[in-house]
């Protein structure tokens, strides 16, 4: 039982990359989706996904397989440009979709919420150093693109964006528990909480810049990339945050549809459950930085049959590690093959394939993932991506 989340794949067949070029126009279109975590199994999220029964005895052993502190997170991106030449220079304008979650917490978060606070009866369960992060946006772009000078085989690309939020959550807790004593005679709960996200009708506005530098020499090509650098700002959202130091008192029931002692479940609402925890609640505009992301590769040409690449990837948000990754691909006429190993990102090592094709009409079409480590040991793999 390790890591995770490879039926992703099954799901998700999308097109990674295809275009068409010309010689004063091309078009590119980009879909991308990395889901992963260092810690939860792929049969959880199989049977999440399918409708599986998961059990008790299930949820223990997922429980008792965690790390202390775990990482689960998903991106999902859609891009299309149109790119024509001017002179010298290439223009570009594109749209884009983004969509992001972030998501550490410690093991006993798992065991609380899915088997309940039975399991910690005498116990107390650590709700510390849960972070979660999840942001929605679109955006649209204008560029442009430049060969350096002569003797210098590179390119030089910036944009600027528009960015329209679409939706935006944060949680955070520094120091949580919560004990249940021995035959449910009271629950107590401390720590401090905060939590934010984007008030219904109050879409977030900004702006982000693009940038690319490539340059060649010989059989070696280095690439660095920065993208959606910038950030959203978000008129109205509901805050909530505070220390809370709350005891609940078990009682004894007799009839449970004439009940009108101490609950929590009186108010459902966010707000209810603030409340009742004593979490003060402001409305506040708030000023988010972008989950940008910054890319350097650098590739090698063997001959015309083979190259190798060392690329490092970093996006800022939430349970996101640095990923490296060692690749090396095969030219075959049309086609190119590639097989590589990856480690970080919302996850552990991942193996990668991947595999492109070159038709008529100067159209390519290239795919990516990190399925390879389901087709080889689906019980073990650690992820997917598109």
């Amino acid at each position: 039982m390790k890591n995770s989340f490879c039926v992703f794949f099954v799901l998700l067949p999308l097109l990674s990359l295809a275009q068409v070029d010309t010689s004063k126009a091309s078009i590119t279109l980009n879909s991308n989706f990395d889901g992963n975590s260092n810690s939860l199994p792929n049969t959880m999220l199989a049977k999440w996904l399918w409708g599986g029964y998961m059990g008790k005895d299930f949820l223990t052993e997922v429980r008792d397989n965690l790390k202390t502190q775990n990482r689960f997170g998903f991106e999902f991106k859609n891009e299309a440009a149109l790119k024509w030449k001017s002179g010298s220079k290439h223009w570009v304008v594109g749209l884009g979709y983004r969509e992001l979650l972030g998501f550490d917490f410690p093991k006993d978060m798992f065991g609380f919420v899915f088997l309940g606070n039975a399991a910690y009866e005498g116990k107390t369960a650590n709700l510390s150093k849960i972070q979660f992060e999840y942001l929605q946006y679109s955006k649209a772009s204008f560029g442009i693109e430049k060969a350096l000078k002569k003797g210098r085989n590179g390119v030089l690309y910036g944009a600027i964006s528009v960015l329209h939020g679409f939706n935006y959550q944060s949680i955070k807790t520094n120091e949580a528990s919560i004990y249940t004593s021995p035959n449910g005679e009271f629950v107590q709960s401390e720590g401090n909480l905060a939590l934010r996200y984007r008030q219904p009708g109050y879409d977030g506005w900004g702006s982000a810049v693009d940038m690319h530098y490539r340059i060649e020499h010989g059989k070696h090509r280095v690439f660095f990339s920065m993208q959606d650098f910038g950030f959203l700002y978000w008129a109205s959202t509901a805050r909530f945050e505070g220390n809370s130091n709350y005891t609940l008192r078990g009682e004894e029931i007799q009839d449970i549809s004439n009940y009108n002692g101490d609950s929590l479940f009186v108010d459902y609402s966010t707000r209810g459950f603030a409340k009742r925890f004593g979490i003060q609640e402001s409305t506040v505009s708030y000023t988010s930085l972008t989950p940008f992301s910054l890319k350097l590769k650098y590739e090698y040409s063997w001959s015309g049959k083979y190259k190798s690449t060392i690329e490092s990837y970093y996006t800022h948000v939430v349970s996101f590690v640095p990923r490296s990754a060692l690749k090396t691909t095969k030219l075959m006429g049309k086609w190119e093959v590639m097989l590589g190993l990856a480690h970080g990102g919302f996850g552990r090592e991942n193996l990668l394939f991947g595999i492109g094709k070159s038709f008529a009409k100067k159209w390519q079409a290239n795919v990516e993932g990190y399925f390879l480590g389901m087709a080889t040991r689906p019980a073990h793999s650690h992820g997917i991506g598109l």
